[in-house]
């Protein structure tokens, strides 16, 4: 299955830490104008699913896909010290003192063979974080303002890597950058 829709993920490394941000492509803004009332809907029920299972309730509040939350863990393994944060959509505890934080996902198909792991842009997130630590070397300051594309091509099915000192790509607000210098 070749994937139809190109990607763009743009990461800035500050402080020794990784932050990445999507970036909407000219294919993706086309292919939104082009989707179908029943793809719409799939993408509503998709968000609606998110929205529903965590509650006890179904209220009439309307969905706002935006609202996110996401927890920023701790974990060393070996020598390494690592830092990440994880979407979550609803938390379950487990007694008072342990929460199993639980992030939700729908993809459409009658099996696990008909999903698109290969090519899903979710999945291709985790594989650029990983993908991170060979890649990311450069600190973003004041003076040294690169961001890391990287950008999935679906005509030639592969990854490009590129840098770019384009305003439009630096994601990380003067505010926040500045809390932090």
């Amino acid at each position: 299955m070749k994937k139809k829709s190109d990607w763009l993920l743009a990461v800035i490394k500050f402080k020794n830490a990784y932050f990445l941000c999507e970036f909407e492509t000219d294919m993706q803004k086309k292919d939104e104008q082009n989707m179908t009332p029943e793809h719409r809907s799939f993408c509503y029920y998709g968000h609606k699913f998110e929205e529903y299972v965590p509650k006890n309730n179904t209220s009439t509040e309307s969905l706002n896909p935006s609202k996110q939350f996401a927890g920023v863990f701790q974990a060393t393994i070996g020598s390494y010290r690592l830092l990440y944060g994880a979407e979550m959509d609803c938390v379950v505890e487990k007694s008072s003192s342990i929460t199993e934080h639980i992030e939700l996902k729908v993809c459409a198909g009658k099996s696990l063979d008909d999903l698109p792991f290969k090519h899903n842009r979710k999945f291709a997130k985790w594989w650029i974080q990983c993908f991170l630590v060979e890649h990311v070397t450069n600190e973003y300051s004041h003076i040294h303002k690169d961001v890391v594309l990287f950008h999935f091509l679906p005509s030639s099915q592969t990854i490009t890597m590129t840098k770019s000192s384009d305003s439009k790509y630096h994601f990380l607000s003067d505010w926040f950058f500045n809390q932090f210098i």
